[in-house]
């Protein structure tokens, strides 16, 4: 039988990390041979990420988010050990292994959610950023117009959507990020979602 954080452990993090139950999607990441498989993964917002040490021998290995966010450490798992997190925020979240920094990295993706990617002029957009806000967090889009650069568009939004009205033809790309308030701190920004206005 696998062997489980400590129950005061585990406690503390439902608490603070866990999503309700079935509030989403759940998603596998074994960790095996000094490398994350699969990576990177790429879910939806809300999903609960388990990452399993599957490592053969006494290897210890940990799932930890990279600084400046550092939104989760499962701290070293022995094998069989498992650690789950969920990440409802659209943005890019890279990770590490603690035990071995420079050997294991992964990246886990989690993209931004458009109602619809084509549309006319009088078309308003919505993008979802979250599958449920969080307290002490806020919400930075950027938009690039053309082959223009990316531009902010939308900073510290607090509400879990945004709405885009062109009012011009033209190809648009989003991508958004998790903000923490009080430090600064940001994921990297989710992959780019297009929209097409004709």
């Amino acid at each position: 039988m696998a062997r489980v954080l400590t129950a005061a452990l585990a406690f503390a993090l439902t608490l603070v990390l866990a999503a309700p139950a079935g509030a989403g999607a759940s998603a596998s990441v074994s960790v095996v041979s000094f490398a994350f498989n699969p990576d990177p993964l790429t879910i939806q917002q809300g999903t609960t990420v388990t990452w399993t040490n599957n490592a053969t021998g006494l290897t210890n290995h940990s799932s930890t988010q990279d600084s400046p966010l550092a939104l989760w450490n499962s701290m070293p798992m022995a094998p069989g050990d498992f650690f789950s997190f969920t990440l409802k925020a659209a943005g890019t979240y890279p990770y590490h292994c603690s035990v071995h920094p420079s050997l294991m990295m992964g990246t886990v993706k989690v993209p931004l959610i458009v109602d619809a990617t084509t549309g006319d002029v009088d078309t308003i957009f919505t993008f979802t950023l979250t599958s449920a806000t969080e307290a002490g967090f806020v919400y930075d889009v950027q938009k690039k117009v053309g082959t223009g650069a990316w531009k902010d568009w939308k900073l510290e939004v607090a509400g879990p959507t945004v709405t885009f009205n062109p009012n011009k033809t033209g190809t648009f790309r989003f991508r958004s990020r998790l903000h923490e308030s009080a430090t600064d701190d940001t994921s990297d920004y989710s992959p780019k979602k297009k929209i097409v206005v004709s």
